[in-house]
């Protein structure tokens, strides 16, 4: 099968930094958007196909934040233990839920089970554990619902402490992408997902087994765009002020109808070639009979051009009379009765060949006139 190969129209470059956007959020620098001076045309019949082909950003972002919505622990309904935004190992977020000292419970970590177990420290009375409404539950290892918990018992985390708790970072847009689909709402708006293979104080690129999403869209231009950077829950990272850097690559393409019409058109130029010498004769003919524009030719002869008295298909003429010609002189199709002994005038091909390719002929000419 032949591959034709896809070239844009146009590409351009868009070079994006964070400190020259326009803020959407006061206190975060990773949700913004920003004018083009120039505008990028797209074009009727054509699309913009917009790749992330580059970016910078710094890994200064903590792994429990307020932005991240994993810092706090809830017991008795009202009561909360909020978690200062920091980067936290295991052994500090144990000491920080001890440190507090209204919370009724001690907090220890198990190794070999990778879990945290909370004991209660009244002797008189049970405790309630709101995991429903405790942000923190996920990287604890708790399951979401309430646990009670009787005078001095303990309770351990359902599942392994998780302190890893951004897995990926990814690159939102405004831009239509009707070609990318998440789990979480279908159509997507993300343009890129961005593997964090470094450790904090390093700078995560785009790196080469990230795999390269081309946005599609559809419309008149590109001109104003939205961004922000989220991990894979949809929250806004804080990447603390640190500046970053992201380029856009923007290809124009003929759309894929448009397009798929050309590769149709290559291909039965491929088939029909050459094209025999009759219907050579006979689309010149044709094209020499247009019709009459009134206002192109005002004061000419309504009549102004002859239909033809013969016009030469296969081996022998075929008359016109009046039958088939409209007023205008353009030449009406002709019904020409077959039955199964009719032989072809074309040597090598079959009566049923010689009209499909006919027909594909016809049907291509007429798509280049639209």
């Amino acid at each position: 099968m032949d591959t034709i190969l896809h070239t844009p129209i146009s590409q351009h470059v868009i070079h994006i930094r964070s400190s020259e956007t326009t803020l959407l959020d006061d206190n975060l620098n990773t949700h913004f958007n920003f004018t083009l001076r120039e505008a990028i045309p797209i074009g009727i019949h054509h699309e913009a196909h917009i790749i992330v082909s580059s970016a910078e950003i710094p890994y200064s972002f903590y792994n429990i934040s307020a932005a991240l919505k994993n810092n706090t622990i809830v017991w008795d309904t009202t009561n909360t233990i909020t978690l200062t935004d920091q980067n936290y190992n295991i052994n500090s977020l144990i000491t920080k839920i001890n440190a507090d000292g209204a919370f009724p419970f001690t907090a220890s970590f198990s190794r070999d089970t990778m879990k945290i177990t909370l004991t209660s420290t009244d002797a008189g009375s049970s405790h309630t554990i709101n995991f429903g409404d405790s942000l923190a539950r996920k990287l604890m290892g708790f399951d979401s619902g309430d646990k009670v918990v009787t005078a001095l018992s303990s309770v351990s985390s359902d599942n392994v402490v998780n302190l890893a708790t951004v897995h990926s970072i990814l690159v939102r847009s405004n831009l239509s992408t009707a070609n990318v689909q998440s789990t979480a709402n279908g159509h997507s708006t993300i343009l890129q997902k961005l593997s964090i293979d470094v450790n904090g104080f390093n700078l995560i690129y785009l790196n080469q087994d990230d795999f390269r999403t081309a946005a599609i869209v559809k419309g008149n231009v590109i001109d104003k765009i939205e961004m922000k950077l989220t991990d894979q829950n949809n929250n806004i990272l804080d990447l603390n002020k640190c500046e970053f850097e992201l380029s856009l690559l923007v290809q124009i393409f003929e759309s894929v109808r448009h397009d798929r019409v050309h590769q149709l058109l290559e291909r039965a130029a491929q088939v029909a070639q050459p094209i025999p010498k009759p219907i050579q004769q006979a689309q010149q003919q044709y094209q020499q009979y247009q019709p009459f524009n009134p206002l192109r030719n005002r004061g000419q002869n309504f009549y102004r051009t002859p239909a033809p008295k013969q016009l030469m298909v296969g081996a022998s003429p075929l008359s016109y009379g009046a039958s088939n010609v409209s007023p205008y002189g353009i030449i009406q199709p002709i019904t020409r009765v077959k039955d199964i002994d009719s032989t072809h005038p074309i040597k090598g091909k079959s009566d049923i060949e010689h009209t499909a390719e006919t027909t594909i002929l016809n049907t291509l000419i007429d798509l280049m006139k639209k």
